[in-house]
């Protein structure tokens, strides 16, 4: 393999891109293209042989995260150099059926148009790569969950036994949801509100909305007064289709991937072809994930979330004004977040007003 004219030359662009990188950004840009060019000649096409498990990360109802690096064999090809950088390998199973084609590569072919539709920012996490991972997951890649989480680990045990779709991405950090047990200051609050909600604007200026941004899609890396958040996971993430941010939405889908940081007007299912519009509603569910962490904080990590309720009746009577106060210290974010939560989505602030809302606190 290593004499292939394919290897040579794929080793000599990935020695030219790594002599450019200065910073972190650059290198990833650097994986980036590397990893789409190793597809072609890597074992089994990027199979999960490539990677070797570091720790397990999270997990949801389709999948695990798993924090991996470019496995010994790989390293020896490229050189050690490449494994500075940590990767996240997001393992996502079929757990339900579509036509022909998979609910999972559905959402990871939309995220994938969606993205390349929105130009590069800090604030959002592009994935590098994909591969499948056939014909199972690892063992031991299923046993790095928890052991006290005995039920995941029986679902996961089943559904690893058959084909998975795996993403690659280089390591934002850990949910904000693991902030929750901390004591933020009001510096703290604002950076995180403020960084989210820059990725929120920068989405609205490309015409696209997220649709289910919650704690689990928001990775924050650093400590007190220097945190960075990523937002991740545009599977349910939709573009407008007029100058007036609707969306059109097929009849019984979902107006919102989730309902813990659903805003009220979309806690319900949709007619068909519905025109909807979703004026500041990711703020709201950015303002309502912060919210939630920050309460949280002050509360010995209580969530928030799981307090509102769910039930779209009960879900579209939701308003800021019933929501508990922030402790003391983080009173002068209260009014922002109250008006940024109003149930009326037109009298909601813009995310260029908390941002400019924000920069007056500073």
């Amino acid at each position: 393999m290593t004499n292939t004219p394919e290897y040579l030359e794929l080793k000599a662009k990935y020695d030219s891109l790594q002599n450019e990188v200065s910073n972190e950004r650059q290198e990833l840009d650097c994986l980036r293209q590397f990893s789409a060019a190793a597809r072609l000649i890597l074992p089994m096409h990027l199979s999960i042989d490539a990677f070797e498990l570091v720790e397990f990360l999270g997990s949801g109802c389709s999948g695990i995260v798993l924090l991996t690096r470019f496995s010994a064999q790989v390293r020896q090809y490229f050189g050690n150099q490449i494994a500075r950088t940590p990767l996240v390998v997001k393992a996502v199973f079929d757990v339900e059926e579509t036509g022909q084609d998979s609910l999972i590569l559905v959402r990871y072919m939309n995220e994938c148009r969606i993205l390349s539709l929105v130009p590069n920012h800090q604030g959002i996490l592009h994935p590098l790569s994909s591969f499948i991972i056939s014909p199972s997951l690892p063992a031991s890649w299923v046993e790095a969950i928890p052991r006290e989480r005995v039920s995941e680990r029986a679902f996961y045990r089943k559904m690893a036994g058959g084909k998975s779709l795996g993403i690659v991405m280089p390591f934002g950090g850990n949910p904000i949801t693991t902030l929750a047990n901390s004591t933020l200051s009001l510096e703290d609050g604002i950076s995180l509100l403020g960084q989210l909600i820059s990725a929120v604007a920068h989405l609205s200026n490309s015409k696209v909305v997220h649709r289910d941004i919650k704690g689990d899609d928001v990775l924050v890396v650093g400590t007190t007064g220097n945190f960075h958040i990523k937002l991740i996971d545009f599977g349910n993430a939709i573009e407008c289709v007029d100058s007036t941010l609707n969306f059109k939405i097929l009849q019984g889908q979902k107006r919102w991937g989730n309902t813990q940081t659903c805003p009220p007007e979309h806690a319900k299912v949709c007619a068909f072809e519905e025109l909807v519009s979703f004026h500041n509603a990711d703020s709201f569910a950015a303002c309502l994930t912060v919210y939630s962490v920050l309460l949280g904080g002050a509360t010995g990590g209580s969530s928030l979330l799981d307090t509102l309720p769910q039930a779209p009746a009960q879900r579209a009577a939701l308003d800021a004004h019933t929501l508990p106060p922030l402790p003391s210290h983080l009173q002068p974010l209260h009014p922002v977040l109250m008006d940024a939560l109003k149930r009326e989505p037109k009298e909601r602030l813009s995310p260029a007003q908390i941002l400019q809302r924000l920069a007056s606190l500073i």
